[in-house]
């Protein structure tokens, strides 16, 4: 599947990989959620050996199809790191065990490629804005959080306080924090999210659960606008893009 889509993009596909983390998916496959970052390792040595002897055809137009993991902690970034791939997080600390798991495995350090999502929204009245924001906020990461119980017998987690979220200092965990302001506090926020990092590229949300579509466009557009040209400011040459 990986070879067809980067062959009708024109060498352009870019396949992330993550280890997963919902029980029901796992018990639908018959798979151990405990041994699910080895297996993941595992699938990453299959495909490069699979696309390396030729035995699916057709091939991928590129010669070495990007390979992206999505490991947000220290020990996951080593992993990724030690297989030589690319790691999909933007968070700037997890950069020196990635590294030096690239080292470890006989790979060139500075051939370590991050990039990652950012939790946040961007305004251009934040204070008008918070009240609506804050409310899918909350709907979206209380359904995130159920979903990381289902199946496990643990308590339905209680509803999260959207203010809270958005005073904690930004860390690792996609649910723990979210970085809102206007354009000039957001990109504040997301440098030093990344800090020294060697990512090229952050990601945010266009939308939120459930929000109306008139909601999504304008913020799609005060990111492509306003946002996106902070973020690439000369002045700031480690800075990623936005996209």
């Amino acid at each position: 599947q990986a070879a067809v889509v980067d062959i009708i993009s024109g060498g352009r596909l870019d396949l992330g990989l993550g280890a997963g983390y919902r029980i029901p998916e796992f018990e639908l496959f018959g798979a151990d959620p405990a041994k699910r970052y080895g297996a993941t390792d595992r699938r990453v040595r299959e495909l490069r050996q699979i696309w390396a002897e030729g035995r699916v055809t057709p091939r991928p137009v590129q010669e070495r199809l990007p390979i992206w993991l999505g490991y947000l902690g220290p020990q996951g970034a080593r992993r990724a790191g030690l297989l030589g791939e690319n790691l999909l997080s933007a968070f700037g600390p997890i950069a020196e065990p990635y590294r030096k798991g690239l080292a470890e495995a006989g790979h060139a350090p500075e051939t370590a490629r991050m990039a990652g999502g950012i939790q946040g929204w961007v305004s251009d009245d934040p204070e008008r804005d918070w009240p609506v924001i804050g409310g899918y906020l909350a709907y979206q990461l209380d359904s995130y959080r159920r979903h990381m119980v289902e199946g496990t017998g643990a308590p339905t987690p209680r509803p999260v306080d959207p203010d809270r979220v958005r005073a904690r200092e930004a860390s690792k965990s996609p649910i723990d924090y979210f970085h809102y302001g206007t354009p000039e506090e957001v990109a504040s926020g997301i440098r030093a999210f990344v800090g020294d990092a060697p990512v090229d590229t952050v990601y945010l949300w266009a939308s939120l659960g459930g929000m109306p579509a008139d909601l999504v466009a304008r913020h799609v557009d005060i990111v492509c606008t306003r946002l996106a040209p902070l973020l690439r400011e000369t002045s700031a040459p480690a800075t990623p893009s936005a996209r």
